[in-house]
C-alpha cells in the first residue's frame, strides 16, 4: 500500500509537530487572561487571540466596544476577518503616533 504523499507534506504530519502545536493552543488560550480589559490595546489583543481560536462572535464583541481613533484600522481588520471566518494571522499596518 502506498502512502498518501499529501501527508508528508502536512506541517502536523509527525506526532510532534502535534504536540507542538497543541502546546502553542493551550498558551494561545491562556494568554487574554494575563491581559487588562482597561487597556484598549489588550482588548484588540483579545479580541485577536479569539478570532485565532476561531470563537469569532467572541472576537466580535469585543471589537464592537469604544476604542481610541488610532487604533480604528486593526478594529476593522480584525472585524472583516471574523466576518469571513479567517484564523489566519494578519499584518496590520502601524498606526499614526
Amino acid at each position: 500500500m502506498r502512502k498518501n504523499r499529501s501527508l508528508r507534506k502536512c506541517p502536523l504530519a509527525t506526532s510532534s509537530a502535534r504536540l507542538r502545536f497543541v502546546a502553542a493552543t493551550i498558551r494561545l488560550m491562556r494568554l487574554p487572561d494575563l491581559l487588562d480589559w482597561e487597556n484598549a490595546d489588550d482588548r484588540v489583543m483579545k479580541a485577536e487571540i479569539a478570532r485565532e481560536l476561531g470563537r469569532f462572535e467572541d472576537a466580535l464583541s469585543m471589537l464592537a466596544e469604544a476604542f481610541p481613533e488610532k487604533m480604528q484600522t486593526s478594529v476593522d481588520i480584525n472585524s472583516a476577518l471574523c466576518q469571513k471566518k479567517d484564523v489566519t494571522v494578519a499584518e496590520v499596518p502601524p498606526s499614526p503616533l
